[in-house]
């Protein structure tokens, strides 16, 4: 249960984090590629004090966590931009969905009733709220609405390759497992960072060993908790209340509201989740 609370706290400061330094003017895409670096180097120091060994599978698995998850973090920071830290952070809590989906379309396994209900309601509530908050030009071309499915698809991949880890491999080698997968979220990010954003800025540099700490911490909460047999019988409604806090704060500290098709969203998805949840 400890570390299901730690992962909720973490995982909205990472969030609103994100926010706050988009508000501050950091270059986002080398924040993303400094926070992995920092906690590269934090997995780095507990891997080589703890002697642990991370099988060959474990190494594979962690790295394409770790590339999946760098992609994610570019797409959840496009889509706070766009769409508010709110929706954005629900919109990362559905891609539990993907997971399911996979399972139904690729494997034919049979799913309830409600479940099936939650996969449509889940995907129901990402295109009602699919109104950006910031107008430019990628509304001008009819691409906006994409960004919430790219963070639903690249959210599912990393979850998956998570449960994946703690279900078939040895969890004692975590902090082997997690230098694996902040490596390659900071390959995929810096490489981003590199090509598109020039030299990184002072500003970005403490933000990012800010968040590369609380990144982390974050993660590893995350597979302690998936991997525990109370977190898993109390993760699913944890994810929950970690949505409703974050919209509760994205209304106080960003004054995000939300009306409308949005607001129908936002109820479409939060049933969607108790349902899947159930």
């Amino acid at each position: 249960m400890t570390y299901v609370i730690l992962f909720v706290l973490t995982s909205l400061a990472s969030a609103h984090g994100i926010r706050f330094a988009q508000v501050c003017g950091c270059r986002m895409r080398w924040l993303g590629a400094l926070a992995y670096i920092s906690a590269l180097a934090c997995a780095g120091a507990w891997a080589g004090a703890s002697g642990a060994r991370v099988p060959a599978s474990s190494a594979w698995l962690g790295l394409a966590a770790g590339l999946t998850l760098g992609l994610t973090y570019l797409a959840f920071n496009a889509v706070i931009r766009k769409f508010g830290v709110g929706v954005a952070h629900l919109t990362r809590q559905l891609s539990i969905v993907a997971p399911i989906a996979a399972s139904i379309l690729v494997w034919m396994e049979p799913v309830p009733p409600r479940r099936a209900l939650g996969l449509c309601l889940a995907l129901a509530g990402v295109v009602l709220m699919g109104r950006p908050v910031e107008r430019d030009s990628l509304r001008g071309r009819g691409l906006w609405w994409l960004l919430p499915f790219a963070l639903l698809i690249t959210a599912g991949a990393t979850n998956t390759l998570f449960k994946t880890y703690t279900e078939t491999e040895r969890t004692a080698a975590v902090p082997s497992y997690l230098l694996f997968l902040f490596g390659g979220a900071a390959a995929s990010t810096t490489l981003v960072a590199v090509l598109t954003e020039g030299c990184p800025g002072w500003r970005d540099l403490l933000f990012g060993l800010v968040l590369g700490l609380d990144n982390a911490a974050m993660n590893y909460f995350r597979v302690r908790a998936i991997g525990s047999d109370l977190g898993v019988k109390v993760f699913p409604t944890m994810a929950l209340g970690v949505v409703l806090a974050s919209l509760f704060l994205a209304m106080i500290l960003w004054k995000e509201r939300y009306r409308g098709r949005v607001l129908a969203g936002v109820l479409a998805a939060l049933c969607a989740l108790a349902l899947i949840n159930m």
